[in-house]
């Protein structure tokens, strides 16, 4: 099992709206390589603000795989689908930025994806 989570903030760094995905089947969250988790949180993650209608975002990660993955068209064999689907949501948002951030600068997704997965819980 894994959770999932995205925060969207202005530029000022203010709230703007968050999800959270509860993901009942998951392969290791753990391996040297990107997993299909971390795949399913960026693509999540892009999801949010292309659903809201924003065409110009910053997407952070914790994970330089994901980043990498998502700067370039190396994949991995189990998150090659999710990030094809990541490819298409960056081409409908328009201009999407990569950055890493530590965990550390990310603690809101985290209690967010944290609540998620003990309470089995999805939502926007």
């Amino acid at each position: 099992m894994g959770a999932t989570a995205a925060v969207i903030r202005d530029r000022h760094g203010n709230f703007i709206a968050a999800s959270c995905s509860f993901i009942q089947f998951a392969s290791e969250a753990s391996t040297v390589e990107a997993s299909t988790v971390e795949a399913m949180a960026m693509k999540r993650a892009l999801t949010l603000p292309a659903d809201v209608g924003f065409k110009n975002i910053i997407a952070e990660s914790d994970t330089t795989d994901v980043i990498s993955a998502c700067t370039s068209s190396m994949w991995w064999k189990e998150g090659a689908p999710i990030f094809a689907d990541c490819m298409d949501l960056i081409a409908f948002i328009g201009n999407v930025k990569f950055c890493h951030c530590l965990r550390e600068a990310n603690v809101a997704a985290d209690e967010i994806a944290k609540y998620s997965y003990e309470n089995k819980f999805s939502c926007i």
